[in-house]
């Protein structure tokens, strides 16, 4: 390692090492999704809307302003992630969906704090839904 190489690497350790960490607060809002949800025997025959609201309370150092994901909570995997999640298998009650989808916000780590509501949207009479809103924290071990 040269010089200039070597004193680069000792400033973005330093650097890197003493950025304090800053708080900030993501968010997805109203995102409709087909779902199998549901208790009663037609909501098991096929998928329905549901709405989804997630805010995300991010502690990580500040990203650097750059074309990477690396550094950041990504909005694209969270929203993939979220997708398969629900995509993947039946739930019985929206309580566990939701429980589901915070469970997977909290696998990173940077994630210390989450709100989930979820809306079944075709439950309601002239539209509107009904749901549940949970938070839950990042597990201190």
């Amino acid at each position: 390692m040269n010089t200039i190489t070597m004193r680069n690497a000792l400033t973005n350790l330093s650097t890197t090492q003493t950025s304090p960490l800053k708080k900030w607060r993501i968010f997805i809002t109203d995102w409709v999704v087909q779902a199998s949800v549901g208790i009663w025997p037609h909501e098991q025959q096929q998928p329905q809307d549901i709405r989804i609201n997630i805010t995300c309370d991010v502690e990580a150092s500040m990203p650097q302003d750059q074309a990477s994901t690396e550094e950041i909570v990504c909005y694209d995997q969270l929203l993939q992630s979220i997708q398969a999640l629900v995509e993947g298998q039946h739930f019985y009650l929206i309580e566990t969906l939701a429980e589901a989808i915070a469970n997977q916000c909290l696998k990173d780590s940077r994630i210390q704090e989450v709100l989930v509501r979820v809306e079944k949207l075709a439950f309601l009479p002239r539209g509107g839904g009904l749901g549940i809103e949970i938070t839950r924290h990042q597990s201190k071990l």
